[in-house]
């Protein structure tokens, strides 16, 4: 059976081999214990925006409803 996805945690809990494709290439192979520890050790974006304290409530709304796995850190504010 093949199954085709986006989600890793999805291709996880469903299968037993996992094949990576980059531009129609597989170029990763394994099962979903072998794959997520080898490239399983997430990412970090950091972001500087321009915001007054106001919009802070706003923009970490707007970040959480965009990444559902995320901590956000504000570094401080810009006075009006």
């Amino acid at each position: 059976m093949l199954l085709t996805t986006q989600s890793m945690s999805d291709a996880a809990i469903l299968c037993d081999k996992i094949a990576i494709l980059v531009n129609g290439h597989i170029v990763s192979f394994g099962s979903p214990a072998y794959l997520l520890k080898t490239y399983g050790g997430g990412y970090e974006i950091n972001v500087v925006v321009d915001i007054t304290k106001a919009d802070y409530l706003e923009a970490y709304k707007e970040i959480t409803a965009q990444f559902s796995e995320v901590t956000v850190m504000f570094q401080g504010y810009v006075e009006n």
